[in-house]
């Protein structure tokens, strides 16, 4: 599935702990269904470290993930930086050996001009 995003776990089951830690060793393959868009503040801002924070196991196959970055601005035309950390929550369900996510979709721009 398309929307989908399929990551395939080293264990058929695994303890919510240890998937976790899988997890952050490969955040990389993580990071199409996390929301890294920071067009919202700027559209010069920058992601620079992504973490997976914690870990919630909601039935025996159903996790949430937290996860955070941290975001830098440099506006060069005033000299000022603006730093700050975003959370969200990725929903994790595992099968098969495989934890499956739901891809992150962002939200077209939209300008003055949609508001007419």
């Amino acid at each position: 599935m398309i929307d989908q995003l399929i990551v395939t776990l080293p264990e058929q089951t695994m303890e919510p702990r240890d998937l976790l830690d899988f997890l952050r060793r490969h955040i990389e393959e993580l990071y199409p269904a996390m929301n890294l868009d920071t067009r919202y503040l700027d559209v010069r801002a920058e992601v620079l470290e992504k973490n997976l924070v914690e870990i919630q196991q909601l039935a025996v196959d159903h996790f949430e993930i937290e996860y955070e970055y941290d975001w830098d601005l440099y506006s060069g035309c005033s000299g000022q930086r603006a730093k700050g950390t975003v959370s969200g929550v990725l929903d994790c369900i595992v099968k098969d050996g495989s934890a499956y996510f739901k891809r992150f979709v962002p939200m077209p721009e939209r300008t003055t001009v949609d508001e007419f």
